[in-house]
């Protein structure tokens, strides 16, 4: 399994180390925003976002996902379908 890379306009630049990965989908999943509030002060949508984090941090080869931007809001629908 090769490491993760950044893809810039749909092509793969560098390889990232974890940490990096990890920064890069925090960005592009907008939790930076939701980053110091609790669990339980999270709307479901909000919910959902760690849970693709986690998913993605593994570099899966297949993500299997049912509804995946059900409970999101716009601004994080658009944000999730790029990623996957």
């Amino acid at each position: 399994m090769s490491p993760p890379s950044r893809l810039v306009g749909g092509h793969s630049t560098v390889a990232l180390s974890p940490w990096d990965t990890a920064l890069d989908l925090v960005e592009r999943l907008g939790l930076p925003s939701i980053a110091e509030q609790t669990i339980r002060g999270l709307s479901t949508g909000e919910k959902q976002r760690p849970g693709y984090l986690r998913a993605l941090l593994l570099d899966p080869r297949v993500l299997l996902l049912d509804e995946p931007a059900s409970a999101l809001d716009p601004a994080a629908t658009g944000s999730v379908e790029a990623i996957v």
